[in-house]
């Protein structure tokens, strides 16, 4: 399994629920990281790798011992949750891969 080091983080600092942030925080923070083009192009492949992944664990990149963003019940509505969290910002006109 891919360690995805700039998912972990995003997910961490950002989405985690240790850190508190609204909803609307949380997207200007993913927003204002993924203007710096070197970090915005190592994450949109971190993504990309992870959501086209069918072996990606979602339930462990939302919920793991050093943080936690939700508590999901299957790996179905893990992904689904960090694609509705992550997606759509980091890749406005693109479709989610299908796995």
């Amino acid at each position: 399994m891919h360690e995805y080091p700039k998912l972990r983080n995003i997910l961490g600092a950002v989405f985690s629920v240790e850190t508190g942030l609204s909803d609307t925080a949380q997207e200007a923070m993913l927003q204002r990281s993924l203007l710096n083009s070197e970090w915005r192009a190592a994450f949109q492949q971190e993504l990309y790798s992870a959501a086209s992944d069918p072996q990606t664990s979602w339930l462990e990149l939302l919920s793991n011992d050093e943080y936690e963003v939700t508590d999901a019940d299957s790996e179905m509505e893990a992904r689904e949750i960090a694609m509705s969290l992550l997606w759509q910002t980091t890749f406005p006109d693109q479709s989610i891969p299908q796995i």
